[in-house]
């Protein structure tokens, strides 16, 4: 059997599925990876299931962590691989969720990449693309080393973005706009750093197309990138408005101090190119117990690929996307490396990301494009067979960097119980800014008295994010509420807002008049909240009518003139 019937008999998408399940299967268990921040990654999955559980489908604030003292997880967490985990744990053990979540979104990859790739390379370059894409080794750190499954959801989406805006420079249509939009928004929604990184990439691809493209379709193609870009924004606003401006709430400056400081993560030159696989960490001085290379084979093939564009007469636009390209893999480079230093020290907002060495995420990027491109040096049947074994020796090179250093078992309890008792392993970057770390304990009582004669407290309901009281007391007294306080809480005696205490452990404090009383405890959206949401959910509702327009309405007209010309009528 030929290699092109290959092709046609097994396809496209059975071999990329069957590339990423070769890396990824060792992750689909019923046990954690023993990874960095697994951990710290299932804590969310466990919250947001719980939060959805709950009727909460925004999951802002998680109430039962820290021994019930909460944290506003998802106000600033990105939460879109939570969403996905929490969804499946409606059909799967939470365990077995999380790791098909992290399956799922490591294999969209492939796909991603090969519809961006396949537009300059043709399929096989696609192929190879997808292959070099999905099977980078920095792509297999996020997964068994790092366990940063927030980041693996970004890179499988960011390829796609840019597919929308390469095929909108050519030709606007509704069928590649609307999808570019659902993916822009997915990257704001999918992780905080990826998508800073990412968007001064679209910026210089949407413009680098715009000056590349034919008169005819340049402003067109521009306007369409850009309502990909508020589209995007406008979907996925109820999140990231909030996450920026809130973040004066919260003890935010915690990422960016001690170990979380970017002078000590820049990798080097020499690691780029080769560094020993590793499981531990990253360290100052270049004692880093983790793998930053690029990976040989993917270099080399990028190289072939460089040569032919370099040196082909043959498809002026596919060179132009080559060169783009090139200059996106060694501003990646640059920016990882010590010598641009002088750049995040002059860009505040860049200390978020923490380490430097991410940007292998965008380096990464831009090598699996240019791999794709090695095999345009060939043509007819051998540009087949040189996709397959190309792809093959980048899997053959990659592979056993996908095995997990172990796996961990996680306790078999009530998910509300598991959250009690966790913590969120982070640097407590989100605790609110009047918040005190106190000896994480079980209180007595969720409501109790600080002052004053009170008989008893007596709950009545309590779930998610609201409790209710009924409460005896025979002079005024002041009352704490165990859990830490953010905005968006709110205390009231029979439907009357009660005014909050100020207090050193930054806890729920208020005052109680005299008598028997309803007190109600709830956490709810603030002003900004709402308004975000209420942007968000006009953009949904204007994202669906499009989405009916063009699956009934172009759809029919298309079919109708698809059946006319098959009648041999002109049209």
């Amino acid at each position: 059997m030929g290699i092109n019937k290959i092709f046609q008999f097994l396809g496209i998408p059975a071999l990329l599925i069957a590339i990423a399940w070769l890396m990824s299967y060792p992750v689909l268990t019923d046990q954690l990876v023993h990874a960095h921040d697994s951990n710290s990654n299932y804590i969310k999955s466990v919250a947001m299931a719980v939060s959805w559980a709950n009727g909460d489908l925004s999951g802002r604030w998680t109430p039962d962590i820290l021994w019930g003292h909460g944290y506003p997880m998802f106000n600033f967490y990105s939460p879109l691989f939570f969403y996905i985990a929490a969804a499946l744990s409606f059909i799967f053990p939470m365990v077995l969720a999380y790791n098909t979540a992290i399956v799922l979104v490591f294999g969209a990859a492939g796909f991603s990449m090969y519809l961006l790739a396949k537009e300059f390379w043709g399929k096989g370059g696609g192929l190879l693309a997808a292959a070099a894409y999905v099977a980078a080794p920095y792509h297999l750190l996020n997964l068994v080393v790092r366990g940063a499954p927030s980041e693996l959801t970004a890179y499988a989406l960011m390829p796609f973005v840019l597919w929308a805006l390469y095929r909108l420079s050519s030709e606007v249509k509704l069928s590649v706009f609307l999808p570019g939009v659902f993916a822009a928004a997915l990257v704001l929604l999918a992780h905080n750093i990826a998508a800073l990184f990412f968007f001064p990439v679209f910026f210089v691809y949407s413009w680098f197309l715009f000056l590349t493209s034919k008169q005819a379709e340049r402003s067109r193609g521009l306007a369409a990138s850009w309502g990909i870009l508020m589209g995007g924004a406008a979907l996925s606003v109820y999140f990231w408005l909030p996450a920026m401006l809130e973040k004066g709430f919260v003890q935010i400056n915690r990422v960016e101090s001690g170990r979380y400081d970017f002078h000590a993560h820049f990798a080097s030159l020499g690691q780029l190119i080769y560094s020993a696989w590793g499981y531990g960490g990253s360290s100052a001085g270049g004692n880093d117990a983790m793998s930053f290379m690029i990976g040989p084979v993917h270099l080399v093939l990028a190289l072939a690929g460089i040569c032919f564009v370099l040196c082909s007469a043959r498809g002026r636009a596919m060179r132009r996307q080559g060169l783009f390209f090139l200059f996106l893999f060694l501003a990646g480079v640059f920016m990882s490396l010590e010598v641009s230093v002088f750049v995040w020290e002059r860009l505040p907002l860049v200390h978020f990301a923490q380490f430097p060495w991410r940007f292998l995420m965008i380096i990464t990027l831009a090598v699996s494009v240019l791999a794709g491109g090695a095999v345009r040096i060939f043509r007819g049947v051998a540009r087949s067979w040189a996709s397959v074994i190309a792809a093959g020796l980048v899997v053959v090179f990659s592979l056993p960097f996908s095995k997990p250093y172990g796996y961990e078992s996680v306790e078999s309890v009530n998910k509300n119980q598991f959250l009690f008792r966790s913590t969120p392993r982070d640097n407590m970057e989100y605790l609110p800014v009047a918040a005190k770390p106190i000896p994480f304990f079980e209180p007595a009582q969720r409501l109790q008295t600080i002052s004053g004669q009170v008989q008893a407290i007596d709950q009545i309901f309590s779930r998610g994010t609201e409790a209710r009281f009924r409460v005896y007391s025979s002079s005024e007294a002041i009352l704490v509420y165990h859990s830490y306080y953010f905005p968006g809480w709110k205390v009231a005696v029979e439907g009357r807002e009660l005014p909050l205490i100020s207090n050193p452990p930054g806890l729920i404090v208020f005052p109680l008049p005299s008598g028997e009383h309803q007190v109600r405890i709830w956490f709810t959206d603030t002003s900004l909240r709402r308004m975000a949401g209420n942007i968000s959910m006009t953009a949904v509702g204007l994202f669906v009518v499009l989405m009916l327009y063009l699956l009934v309405f172009v759809r029919q007209a298309r079919i109708k003139d698809l059946l006319m010309n098959r009648k041999g009528i002109a049209v």
